[in-house]
């Protein structure tokens, strides 16, 4: 049996309706498994707190990342990669994200412990990030 990794919060993680990085490519994801008749046990992550975060993100670059999540407004938000193409702006992105990356340690510890052999994460693991900038869809 396959451990899914996944909570309904990834939706927040939301870049807009035209945007390639879409929730509902998890939504095909569910259909075709549940299509090929896949048995799935579906665990449910906490989310990370922005300063779990600081180990791997600068303190400022989550601190605005949070900020423009809640729809405050930072007038320099294209240094840190935000409000472009790539990584629109949307509100509750930021707790979309603490929740893929919850689900990314999740996954990780059930492995680790070896209470899985498998961990499918459907969301997190977004790679193109940098310490203090967002990039390639991700935050």
């Amino acid at each position: 049996m396959c451990k899914v990794v996944y909570h309904p919060g990834y939706r927040k993680y939301n870049l807009g309706e035209n945007h390639p990085f879409t929730p509902v490519r998890i939504e095909m994801v569910f259909d075709l498994l549940k299509e090929l008749g896949v048995n799935v046990d579906y665990i449910q992550p906490e989310p990370l707190q922005p300063e779990d975060l600081y180990s791997v993100h600068d303190e400022e670059y989550v601190n605005v990342v949070e900020a423009v999540s809640r729809g405050e407004k930072i007038s320099n938000v294209g240094v840190f990669g935000l409000g472009t193409q790539d990584n629109p702006i949307a509100q509750g992105m930021a707790e979309g994200a603490r929740l893929q990356a919850g689900g990314t340690v999740l996954g990780a510890k059930l492995l680790i412990e070896e209470k899985a052999k498998r961990v499918l994460q459907m969301g997190g693991g977004f790679h193109h990030s940098h310490y203090n900038m967002a990039a390639g869809f991700c935050i």
